[in-house]
């Protein structure tokens, strides 16, 4: 006798992930290695090289903290909504008083209305070349800025730069030596200037006293090497200018009012930002920028790469005489930095 077996159904295909399961493990994926990553900030600083080289990033990196947070707590996935909370206070931490609505009142001069001055600075890495005249000069007579200070300037344009801009700028100090160029325009007479080295001694800081209107300014131009792999056998991340930064914030802050001015090649996150804050310099960006402030690189210049501009490196600091009001980045002529400004009030 045959024994008949009830028929069986189909055995399914495995289903595809859906899309909600996508975002689940995209959201584990993201939020537990960036939890490491504070962890060890918080433990260690910047001390060690991957954390340091996450540091250059960690603005896009915790960005996007906010959206899944977002998407955890609609879905109630109320442990993974807890992990992505913590990087999105994470980064409300570091970056949230660049987005916020600034409610202060606009800086005041700390003394009489009489003895207030308002400079406008700017700082510009014109790229050795590649901010080409015809562009950088019609840039510069446009940004308003009373004093500019310029790194990598090339031969070519110190030279042009010497004969254009006299009315708008009649002192100058211009030392066209390509990427260890150095150089400084401004409409107020520049008293004395010297080129000096720190300890790593790659390429030259400039330092001048200006007359303003009375008053004596200090301007320091400064720019630190680039970061690059060390030559241990770790090859690890590494920062070039850092040891560079104990002396300059000292002689930044030795010697009454001083704006430090330059592109630093060093994010707000590092070890290098770090000393100058920790000195007392203020950062204008900080205090009167809105936004990230990218500068670098400019224009998807960097080595034929088709970058975006990524990290802000360039900075006005300034001393506690000065109060800044605003500051933004400027246009592009051509370098793969954008140039920086910054209006600050001077008082007594």
């Amino acid at each position: 006798m045959t024994q008949r077996h009830p028929p069986q159904p189909d055995t399914p295909a495995s289903a595809p992930l859906s899309v909600r399961g996508l975002l689940l493990a995209a959201c584990d994926v993201y939020a537990l290695p960036l939890i490491v990553y504070l962890t060890l900030r918080v433990l260690s600083g910047n001390r060690l090289w991957p954390v340091a080289l996450a540091s250059v990033f960690i603005h896009w990196l915790l960005l996007p903290a906010i959206p899944f947070l977002i998407l955890m707590l609609l879905s109630r996935r109320w442990w993974r909504a807890a992990l992505a909370g913590v990087n999105a206070v994470a980064f409300l931490w570091l970056f949230g008083g660049l987005f916020l609505p600034d409610l202060s009142p606009p800086p005041a001069c700390s003394g009489p209305p009489d003895e207030c001055l308002t400079l406008t600075v700017m700082t510009y890495n014109i790229n050795d070349g590649n901010a080409t005249p015809d562009r950088l000069i019609p840039l510069l007579r446009e940004s308003g800025a009373d004093i500019i200070a310029l790194q990598e300037v090339s031969r070519e344009q110190a030279a042009a730069l010497e004969g254009a801009l006299l009315e708008e700028y009649p002192y100058r100090v211009l030392y066209g030596y390509g990427i260890p160029g150095i150089g400084l325009l401004s409409r107020y007479p520049i008293l004395d200037h010297e080129l000096f080295d720190l300890v790593r001694g790659a390429f030259p800081y400039l330092e001048a006293r200006l007359s303003v209107e009375g008053r004596t300014l200090r301007l320091i131009n400064a720019h630190p090497p680039p970061p690059g792999v060390s030559l241990t056998l770790s090859l690890a991340y590494a920062s070039q200018g850092i040891v560079d930064m104990p002396p300059l914030a000292e002689r930044a802050t030795s010697d009454g009012p001083t704006i430090l001015a330059g592109d630093f090649n060093a994010t707000d996150q590092s070890d290098d930002y770090a000393i100058l804050a920790a000195a007392g310099l203020e950062d204008a960006h900080r205090t009167a920028g809105r936004g990230f402030g990218l500068t670098f690189p400019n224009g998807r210049r960097y080595r034929s790469l088709p970058l975006p501009r990524l990290v802000r490196i360039d900075y006005i600091w300034v001393t506690e005489e000065f109060r800044p009001r605003r500051a933004w980045v400027g246009a592009d002529a051509g370098s793969d930095h954008r140039p920086v400004l910054a209006e600050l009030v001077w008082g007594e």
